[in-house]
């Protein structure tokens, strides 16, 4: 401005503190004896860590990308529950796989 010298520079350390969040929430679900089996709002799977790989017996290659509906059978309520969590953002239970 005026002919001098600009310098911007966005504050970056929100960001950061979120990637750094997202880091370890990978590695966490990467490394746990739990399988993490994650879905978008079409029910299409998304995240199959080390764990259900070794449950399952599927590579997460093979199974992201797949309709979750494809692989777990849900008992009487199960298929509501699912959509509620859809709604909601988390579920808890259990259910069967084909």
């Amino acid at each position: 401005s005026d002919g001098g010298l600009n310098i911007l520079w966005p504050d970056i350390t929100r960001r950061k503190e979120i990637e750094s969040k997202l880091s370890f929430a990978a590695i966490l679900t990467e490394n746990i004896f739990d399988a993490v089996v994650a879905v978008d709002n079409g029910l299409v799977i998304t995240t199959w860590n080390k764990a259900a790989e070794e449950i399952y017996g599927f590579a997460a290659g093979e199974m992201l990308g797949r309709q979750f509906e494809d692989f777990f059978t849900f008992d009487g309520s199960g298929r509501q529950s699912l959509e509620d969590a859809i709604r909601d953002g988390r579920w808890r239970g259990e259910m069967g796989h084909l």
